[in-house]
């Protein structure tokens, strides 16, 4: 006699995969080996593996976050975590802060002729200084 099929809120585990769950940490809150779970997974929703059902809900998952952002940014909601929208879009989404530094044409210039001067300035300098300069 085969054992009853333990029953399963659809609902519940398209969340917990949205949230960024793995499959096999969904599994274990229906209490069934990861393997039975994934099947389950495909028969229910006809899905060719259980793999691509995870990146459908991943990726429905991510557009939430995104949506949740700009909702904050244009201060259309109160709720939410503002240090956690941020973390999750640095680690979830890959967005960063960028770097970059820019520098106008007369600050090249500038920099440029600093860089003549210290290396005429280096050209003149005492061999014995340089070499106590080097050896620190």
């Amino acid at each position: 006699m085969a054992r009853p099929e333990i029953p399963i809120d659809w609902n519940k585990v398209e969340y917990l995969l949205k949230a960024g769950c793995m499959g096999t940490e969904v599994a274990a809150k229906f209490a069934m080996h990861p393997q039975t779970f994934y099947n389950r997974v495909v028969q229910h929703y006809g899905c060719t593996n259980y793999t691509e059902f995870l990146q459908e809900m991943r990726t429905e998952g991510d557009a939430d976050i995104r949506a949740k952002q700009y909702e904050k940014a244009l201060g259309l909601t109160e709720t939410g975590d503002n240090t956690l929208l941020i973390w999750l879009g640095k680690n979830r989404l890959g967005q960063k802060n960028e770097d970059k530094i820019s520098i106008s044409e007369d600050g090249l210039k500038a920099l440029e002729k600093s860089m003549e001067i210290l290396n005429h300035l280096q050209s003149r300098a005492d061999p014995k200084i340089e070499k106590e300069i080097q050896s620190d």
